[in-house]
């Protein structure tokens, strides 16, 4: 029995966001205050993908950075009030 050899198709991969891309939606959304994900999405440029931009979206939310807040996301990260000012303290034996 002869089996025909079927062509493959080329597999389209699943890219993630670049950390470019990344840090454009944080300072897009530090800058404009509360926008919803449609505005939010034309205020970026052309070349964002929609989907990647949930991928974005869904990974600050779980960083915290950022939360939803009746369809509108808020930014609610503080990197600086993290401590940095104080030295830190030496334990002894």
């Amino acid at each position: 029995m002869v089996i025909a050899e079927t062509t493959r198709m080329p597999v389209a991969r699943s890219r993630g966001p670049r950390l470019e891309s990344i840090r454009m939606v944080e300072k897009t959304i530090r800058e404009n205050g509360k926008l919803t994900k449609y505005q939010l999405w034309h205020k970026l440029p052309k070349g964002m993908q929609y989907p990647i931009l949930n991928t974005i979206l869904d990974y600050l939310e779980e960083s915290d950075k950022i939360r939803f807040d009746n369809n509108r996301i808020v930014w609610i990260s503080r990197p600086n009030l993290m401590g940095t000012s104080e030295k830190p303290e030496v334990l002894r034996a």
